[in-house]
């Protein structure tokens, strides 16, 4: 057992709350805050402010991007890493001079950088079979401005498996080093590699059932000496074999890691192996501060260049992988492809150019604030060069560019009917979305982001998760346990904040901004199964069509002290976890019945002259908390049009619905001749259902002429415009809705698509062609057809368009 060290105190950061994203061609876990995740409770822990455990698939890996004031170094699991610089002249290079100049680390290697006044490299794995696994740390150095670095250091296992390593270890001449120390960079630990920070580290292999033990500061390697902070990780490298004791009994399995404070340096902090195989632990040691400051100053991360290099590695997927054989959308047995012996141009190059530099929220943007526009053009020669202002505007380009390719039916090579070809496109609307209902009925993780990855090809850049509702919490709230332990359907159907962080990142890296609505103060009625005191008028019945559209019937209480120190404990505690993600929350406010309040023991009226003020402060009160998370609030139409609230000049009004229309899902009551007459043929409230053809009759500038209570009306009318020609430019975009009354992930796809995509196409390019004119639907079809096959052949069960005769014969149009 190890030795206790009773002082200290010790709290597991488990691998599976760490963030984490998979690019493709990247598989990375993020310990702190990194790129798309951003966790307030853990940007930075002393001097440490990055630990990533990276995994980078052969032939793939980091473009050349730039790093200031941080002390960055890489150490090798498993596979090589190569790496090319800006100071390549610097250290020994592995071929001869005059040749492309790199190194290439392996396992046992540690490669470092002090990246200074700024430095650009870039780092790939060049294997053409085996994958590298390394871990990437960032530390904050004791002062900017430093003249950048490299050094390298090999530590072969024999060491490590006699206990802790020390690897790095501060620079001996301190913070006032001269040019001439600096160059020396004499450490404070013979045989490490010196860095610029109070800081060391170390790295063990312990045998099962052994222990190593890691003394903090060294002796006498770190200036200061009380509260030093410890953390220690281990890797997984064993497959979930090997695991360690820490002194307070904390088990870490692969992956997991600990943060230790109350420490000292001199103590010894003991780690015993109790797995079945040998455990590779790394410890770090840094003091409690950085530079004079309790603030983490900012990093260049380089979130832009990895997400587009994770938007090339899926567009070359994509382009080789899709197998789109077009025979559907040409005569019957005509040969529509080039002949498979014809002289071949291939596209040799793709020259990508960012114009612009990104903006700092360009990952998470407010409406207008990122340039979506491209060009992009293919030469009969097969030269390919894509323009953008951002890199958003490439990703856009790369689908667009995945989309001009089709399958050979006899080569099975990949063939551009189309060249030469040149576009220039840029979105109409900056707020195109899906809003997808997960609580009526619940979609596993994977399948939101299979959700995601379609409306990141049909260039939306939305998703709004409507996540609660009156049937289901599936929403994890640790502050709040409660909610989602009795208020989701069943243990297992809520998601973790990490599953939601996940989510969120997803999104972030396709150009998807995923933004939460907990719609409010109607749909709240599930909080009766864990906060029963909040809620009026629970599930009335028979009767509940008095107090709600469905049910089960149920509102938040108005005029609640409980009901704001709920809201309190919700907002602390989610608002937080998902502003690094987006730029909005929404907060709902639709379908508020008037009726439910006369229930209510705080209220005891349905006059809305009594109601209008008590919504006002429940708005007011949620908005500032909204805008205190750097979130701008967004509420339903209601809110504004029946209650005529005073809202912020900043709050985003949602009123476009095209939903629904599938037919009931309440049953009828029974009848004495058996026939639900009074309800047949059984609408919903919006029914008809609002087909893909329609969506061209509709823009975010209109409101259609339809009453939604006239199941005669079966055709959509002239739009009428209601928004001043003055007023246009409020209009930042428009949403498509998925309920989930009827919809679950067996029909979601075939539910949305292509419905969706039309859409797409209107709030992308609106819904007029370039002479002003209604696009003939005509014309749509021909182009929508093969779109959902494309998406068919990626994995989305798509609707059909048309039957295949009418595809073959040119379209199938009505008489007259």
């Amino acid at each position: 057992m190890c030795q206790t060290l009773k002082h200290a105190q010790i709290v597991p950061r488990r691998s599976t709350e760490r963030g984490h994203a998979d690019h493709g061609w990247l598989n990375t876990y993020h310990t702190l805050s990194f790129a798309s995740y951003q966790d307030p409770r853990y940007q930075s822990f002393g001097a440490l402010r990055v630990l990533n455990e990276d995994r980078v698939h052969p032939n793939s890996g980091f473009p050349f991007h730039t790093h200031r004031n941080a002390e960055i170094f890489s150490y090798v699991l498993s596979g090589e890493l190569t790496h090319r610089d800006s100071m390549m002249n610097k250290a020994a290079v592995n071929n001869a001079a005059g040749k492309d100049q790199f190194y290439r680390i392996r396992r046992g290697d540690v490669q470092f950088t002090t990246g200074g006044s700024g430095i650009s490299h870039s780092e790939h794995n060049e294997h053409h079979s085996e994958t590298v696994h390394f871990l990437q740390i960032w530390v904050l150095p004791w002062k900017s401005g430093l003249t950048p670095r490299y050094h390298d250091l090999t530590i072969d296992d024999a060491a490590k498996h006699q206990g802790f390593v020390t690897i790095i270890s501060p620079l001996r001449a301190g913070q006032s080093a001269t040019p001439a120390q600096e160059r020396a960079a004499v450490p404070v630990v013979e045989g490490t590699i010196p860095i610029h920070a109070d800081f060391l580290l170390g790295a063990s292999i312990i045998a099962p059932d052994s222990f190593a033990s890691w003394k903090i500061g060294g002796n006498g390697a770190v200036d200061s000496k009380k509260d030093r902070k410890v953390f220690i990780h281990l890797p997984m490298t064993k497959g979930g074999r090997s695991k360690v004791r820490l002194p307070d009994g904390t088990v870490l399995a692969e992956g997991d890691g600990a943060f230790v404070t109350k420490v000292d340096a001199g103590d010894v902090l003991q780690v015993q192996s109790v797995g079945i195989v040998e455990a590779e632990s790394a410890a770090q040691t840094s003091n409690g501060s950085y530079g004079g400051s309790n603030t983490p100053p900012a990093l260049n991360i380089s979130s832009s260049y990895i997400l587009v290099q994770a938007a090339i590695q899926r567009a070359q997927a994509r382009i080789l992988n899709d197998s789109l054989v077009p025979w559907k959308f040409h005569p019957r047995n005509s040969n529509f492809e080039p002949p498979s012996n014809a002289t071949k141009t291939y596209v040799k190059n793709v020259t990508i150019q960012q114009n612009g530099i990104d903006a700092a929220s360009v990952l998470k943007p407010m409406a207008g604030e990122v340039n979506e526009s491209y060009t992009l053009s293919i030469t009969t020669q097969g030269a390919v060069e894509i323009t953008a202002v951002s890199s958003i505007g490439i990703l856009r380009a790369l689908e667009t560019f995945t989309q001009l390719f089709y399958q050979h039916s006899v080569s099975s090579e990949v063939y551009c009917p189309y060249a030469p070809v040149s576009i220039l496109d840029a979105p109409k609307f900056a707020h195109r979305g899906l809003n997808m209902d997960v609580a009526r009925n619940f979609y596993p993780p994977s399948f939101i982001m299979h959700t995601i990855d379609a409306l990141a090809w049909n260039k939306f850049n939305r998703l709004h998760l409507h996540v609660t509702d009156a049937q289901s919490w599936p929403l994890d709230i640790p502050a709040l346990p409660d909610l989602s332990a009795k208020g989701a359907y069943r243990k297992g159907l809520s998601y973790t904040p990490a599953q939601l962080a996940e989510i969120q990142a997803y999104g972030m890296y396709r150009g998807v901004e995923v933004h939460i609505e907990i719609d409010m103060p109607g749909h709240t009625s599930v909080l009766a199964f864990s906060y029963p005191e909040l809620i009026t008028a629970y599930n009335i019945q028979p009767n509940w069509s008095t107090y709600a559209n469905e049910p089960p019937s149920g509102s938040l209480k108005l005029n609640s002290s409980a009901v704001y120190d709920f809201l309190h404990r919700l907002w602390e505690d989610l608002l937080p976890r998902v502003a690094p993600y987006s730029a909005y929350f929404h907060t709902g406010g639709d379908e508020v019945n008037v009726n439910a309040y006369s229930l209510d023991d705080t209220v005891k009226s349905n006059q809305s002259a009594i109601l209008q003020p008590l919504l006002q402060r429940l708005v007011d009160f949620n908005h500032a908390y909204i805008r205190a998370a750097g979130m701008t609030p967004i509420v339903w139409e209601e809110m504004l049009l029946d209650w005529n609230l005073t809202l912020g000049s900043d709050v985003i009004v949602q009123t476009w619905y095209l939903d629904c229309g599938h037919g009931s899902w309440v049953d009828p009551p029974p009848t004495p001749d058996g026939i639900a007459s009074p309800y047949y043929p059984y609408y919903d409230y919006c029914s008809p259902l609002k087909n893909w053809h329609l969506m061209y009759s509709h823009s975010p500038f209109a409101s259609l002429n339809f009453s939604p209570t006239n199941t005669s009306n079966t055709t959509a009318t002239t739009p009428t415009y209601n928004v001043p020609p003055n007023s246009s430019s409020l209009i930042i975009g428009g949403e498509v809705h998925i309920w989930s009354e009827l919809t679950d992930p067996v029909n979601f796809d075939a539910v949305v698509w292509p419905r969706a995509a039309a859409a797409a196409e209107v709030l992308w390019s609106g819904n007029t062609d370039a002479q002003g004119k209604n696009r003939s639907l005509v014309e749509v079809s021909a182009r929508l057809a093969p779109w959902r096959e494309r998406m068919v052949q990626r994995g989305i069960a798509a609707g059909l368009v048309q039957m295949i005769w009418c595809e073959q014969e040119g379209g199938c149009v009505a008489n007259g």
